[in-house]
């Protein structure tokens, strides 16, 4: 608060220069990105509406050229895979496990057979 508007926050909370909590957080709900108190609720992300803007843009001109690419006769199996940015706020997607191989699958691989 004192780096961006000049207030010592002690004074404003206990001293002579009291300031109203609906005043209080109007200041702190608009300070800039780079605060201190941003960067620590964002865990040092800055993700401003720019960001989302821009973001969703690429996700949307990426999925165009996937459609164009499919109407003009492109094979599913080479699209390119979906782009979807991860937000700072959203846990990465969990990996998916894969099930062993049956031992029948991978006599199968080898072109033998099990128990022939």
């Amino acid at each position: 608060m004192q780096r961006f508007y000049q207030i010592d926050l002690r004074q404003a909370l206990w001293g002579s220069d009291q300031i109203s909590h609906r005043r209080l957080a109007t200041l702190i709900r608009h300070l800039p990105p780079e605060a201190a108190l941003n960067r620590q609720a964002t865990q040092g992300t800055t993700w401003t509406m720019d960001t989302e803007i821009a973001t969703i843009t690429l996700e949307l001109i990426h999925e165009l050229y996937r459609l164009t690419a499919k109407a003009a006769g492109v094979d599913n199996s080479d699209l390119p895979d979906e782009l979807r940015i991860t937000r700072p706020w959203t846990p990465p997607p969990k990996p998916t496990r894969r099930r062993a191989a049956t031992a029948n699958e991978v006599a199968a691989l080898f072109g033998t057979t099990i128990g022939a």
